[in-house]
C-alpha cells in the first residue's frame, strides 16, 4: 500500500511452528506447517518482497524452496497462493501469542511480554 518492501525473517519461529502448538490452537486436523507452508505464508502478503531462510544444508534448502518452484505457484501471483480457508487456518494456528510464547520467550523483551 505504501510502496516500502518489507523483508521477512523466521518464518519458522525457530522452528517452533513446526512442533506441537499451543492446545488453543490445535484444529484442521493437526494441522503443522513444513518450511516451505512457512515461506509461503510469509510471501503470500503482498509487501513482503524478500524471505531470508538459514537452511542447514543443500538438502534442507531444497525441502523448503522445491515446493514453490515446481509448481504453478512459480508462475502466478502471490496473493493467489493461499485460499481464504488457507489463511483462516494460519490465523488461528498463531492466534494465541501468549500460549506460543510460554515456553520460549526469548524473543521477547521482559517489558513487552503479555
Amino acid at each position: 500500500e505504501n510502496n516500502i518492501p518489507v523483508l521477512a525473517f523466521t518464518t519458522t519461529r525457530w522452528n517452533r511452528l513446526q512442533s506441537d502448538p499451543p492446545p488453543s490452537t490445535m484444529m484442521m486436523d493437526g494441522f503443522r506447517p513444513t518450511t516451505s507452508e512457512c515461506l509461503k505464508f510469509a510471501l503470500h502478503h503482498p509487501a513482503v518482497e524478500v524471505v531470508l531462510h538459514s537452511a542447514r544444508d543443500e538438502e534442507e534448502l531444497d525441502e523448503a524452496l522445491l515446493p514453490l518452484l515446481s509448481s504453478s505457484l512459480a508462475t502466478s501471483k502471490r496473493t493467489g497462493w493461499l485460499s481464504e480457508e488457507e489463511c483462516e487456518q494460519w490465523r488461528v494456528y498463531g492466534s494465541d501469542e501468549a500460549r506460543w510464547n510460554e515456553d520460549d520467550a526469548f524473543d521477547e523483551y521482559p517489558e513487552e511480554s503479555m
